[in-house]
């Protein structure tokens, strides 16, 4: 009887802490700030991560930002050959 008390403990606590998500990074203005813009409406898909292509418009560096399907996600310029991050019109050329 502990034990089923227990898992039935245990999967209320993980419903709880799971909760549902919201993608905000896919929206075309990040966060209404207008900071990043989606390149171009492909996405690409490895392992369990979808990723898209996003510009800084500040910097015009060009990110790849990753979500994972458990809620997880991650950011991470693009580099060029020179291994420095790539802008807008390199990405563009490789095209």
């Amino acid at each position: 009887m502990k034990k089923i008390i227990a898992i039935i403990l245990v999967l209320g606590l993980l419903f709880i802490f799971t909760g549902c998500t919201e993608d905000k990074v896919a929206n075309k203005d990040y966060e209404g700030s207008k900071r990043f813009t989606q390149v171009d409406e492909d996405q690409y898909s490895i392992s369990q991560y979808v990723y898209y292509v996003y510009v800084d418009n500040k910097t015009n560096i060009v990110y790849l930002i990753g979500y994972g399907y458990d809620g997880s996600s991650g950011i991470s310029p693009l580099l060029n050959k020179e291994g420095k991050p790539m802008t807008l019109s390199e990405y563009l050329e490789t095209r």
